[in-house]
């Protein structure tokens, strides 16, 4: 729960990626229509440059960067960034390489919060139902 409700605080979010300041993040959580889903990868890069905003944008690619130094050799050659996570439902299907994509029901602590607390996150109107839906089922 505590990781769920840190995707919506602006002041998490902002110190997890050093590059966004709490003022370019206009509304958290960021909520989308489900036909989000059913986009091809062009229209769907499109898209996101609209909800999220241009510098926000450059920052929730997903990217990895081939280590500098002695690390290469150890077994640590690849670097990568966390990214942008998006929940889909369970009953959603989504591919998309550049992005971390992940079922209501398999979402876990190591998803939301990977690298720490507060990771800039975009769920479906699905999602968000289905969530709801476990966590009254989980209270009862």
């Amino acid at each position: 729960m505590s990781a769920l409700s840190a995707t919506a605080d602006k002041k998490k979010v902002a110190s997890k990626y050093k590059r966004i300041e709490s003022k370019d993040l206009k509304q958290l959580p960021i909520v989308v229509e489900s036909r989000l889903v059913s986009l091809k990868t062009k229209e769907l890069l499109e898209s996101m440059k609209k909800i999220l905003g241009e510098k926000i944008f450059v920052v929730s690619l997903r990217k990895k960067e081939m280590r500098s130094g002695k690390g290469k050799s150890r077994g640590r050659k690849y670097k990568s960034n966390a990214g942008v996570l998006i929940v889909i439902g369970k009953n959603e299907k989504m591919k998309a390489g550049i992005f971390s994509v992940r079922s209501t029901e398999n979402l876990g602590i190591s998803d939301l919060a990977e690298g720490g607390p507060g990771r800039l996150t975009i769920y479906t109107e699905q999602a968000i139902k289905d969530l709801q839906n476990k966590f009254e089922v989980e209270r009862k």
